[in-house]
């Protein structure tokens, strides 16, 4: 098997024609000697912050000495960055080579594993051939039905922030949805959930008393900020002093103090975690498309924003960093998300908008948004596709190309500001060509 016949194995869409469950991916496992049994896991679900977390613990576990694994989704670039270790992506000989073992097993069965079920169980399979000590697991969608839950007994189950999304699947309030996410709660194993909302919080601390489950609730009024810039931000909580996070969001300090408490239940478990590691592993911690600098001045951000939570979140942060300024934003959506809800958080902050169509049969057409901008009575242009609007971004910003058709920075900036938000395609395609220019 070749790369492109791995990928196309990976990523084409041709079964799930079954019922709702994990009966497709517990055969699927079984062929495989289920791998996942013989991995010590943490099981991290959430609607937002889920990726973050899971890449923030990873981090420290590196750090602590322990070889990791780190299963996300979506990718951003290429497939290969849905599975790590050590924080270096699966290699494409690794990949042919794993892929070829999982479609063996998926050709035996009657009922095709789903495109996220073959991905899951190419995760489980390469962390378990690699010999790694320990595995991070984020969900894909939910978490009762997703295909990383059949995981009988992780160290750790995690649960991030919950809102409103994916709700013709999940449900359409958020206590539908916390049940969902509840359901990687497994009997006896100690969950850690992030402090918000009672009613969802609620529905997830009586799924943990029900099974069992010891239930640690992160404590945001014994945080204590310090200072941020966007090379990062200091904080205290609870008894430690003076914690580093590499990243920059206001958000991510929720997420923070989620990783550091399932830190301490995996030292409470008997993991050799030593203080230096924690602080080095968030001191270093790294994710894509979260609140990421591409440029200092002129500023661009990009986030990979994509529902009116995470917006909010967005919105809280540059506000935070750059009260008054008015930004150019580069926005692009799936049509299934409530973008009128996205675009009223954003619009007050907005000098204009630049509106693409992500590469995906899901988005919303360019032009449709731009309309709806426009209602807020801010401009907005619309756009073939994410290159062709991060052409016209960068153009507002004063950029020139090069004839080595790489980015040239105006000697004298404009003073204008650029932050790009919205699906993770856009952002995927927007980090690809940034390599390629800048």
């Amino acid at each position: 098997m070749n790369i492109e016949q791995a990928l196309e194995f990976i990523s084409t869409p041709r079964g799930g024609g079954g019922q709702l469950g994990l009966g497709r991916m517990r055969e699927l496992m079984r062929r495989l000697g289920d791998p996942q049994e013989k991995l010590r896991c943490v099981h991290v679900a959430g609607t937002n912050g889920k990726g973050s977390t899971s890449s923030m613990i990873a981090s420290v576990l590196k750090a602590a000495g322990y070889k990791t694994g780190l299963f996300t989704s979506p990718h951003l670039v290429t497939w290969n960055e849905r599975f790590k270790i050590n924080g270096i992506d699966i290699s494409d000989e690794d990949l042919c080579r794993v892929a070829e073992r999982v479609k063996a097993a998926c050709d035996e069965m009657d009922d095709i594993p789903t495109v996220f079920e073959r991905l899951t169980a190419v995760g489980f399979e390469w962390f378990f051939e690699e010999g790694c000590d320990a595995a991070v697991m984020e969900v894909g969608l939910g978490g009762k039905y997703d295909s990383t839950n059949i995981l009988s007994a992780p160290e750790v189950c995690v649960i991030a922030h919950i809102a409103l999304d994916h709700t013709a699947i999940l449900g359409n309030t958020v206590e539908l949805i916390a049940a969902e996410k509840a359901g990687i709660i497994k009997p006896g194993r100690p969950v850690v959930i992030m402090s918000q909302d009672e009613s969802p919080l609620k529905v997830m601390t009586d799924t943990a008393a029900e099974r069992g489950s010891e239930c640690i609730v992160t404590e945001p009024d014994r945080l204590r900020f310090i200072s941020a810039d966007m090379d990062g931000q200091l904080f205290d909580y609870k008894e430690r002093k003076g914690i580093r996070l590499s990243l920059a969001a206001e958000y991510q300090l929720s997420n923070c103090m989620l990783a550091i408490d399932a830190i301490d239940v995996l030292r409470a478990r008997g993991w050799d975690i030593p203080e230096e590691a924690l602080r080095e592993g968030l001191a270093n911690a790294g994710w894509d498309a979260r609140f990421q600098l591409l440029s200092k001045d002129p500023l661009i951000i990009l986030d990979g924003a994509h529902n009116p939570d995470g917006v909010e979140a967005l919105s809280k942060t540059l506000k935070s960093y750059f009260p008054g300024r008015k930004f150019v934003y580069m926005m692009g959506v799936m049509a299934d998300k409530d973008y009128k809800h996205m675009i009223g958080l954003m619009a007050p902050m907005a000098e204009r908008f630049i509106c693409v169509r992500p590469d995906s049969h899901r988005a919303l057409d360019a032009d449709a948004l731009a309309a709806l901008i426009r209602e807020h009575g801010v401009e907005a242009e619309s756009a073939e596709d994410p290159f062709e609007g991060l052409d016209m971004a960068l153009a507002a910003l004063g950029y020139g190309y090069g004839e080595d058709g790489r980015i040239i920075a105006p000697e004298t900036p404009n003073g204008k500001s650029l932050c790009i938000f919205g699906s993770l395609y856009q952002a995927g395609d927007v980090l690809a060509k940034w390599k390629k220019i800048s």
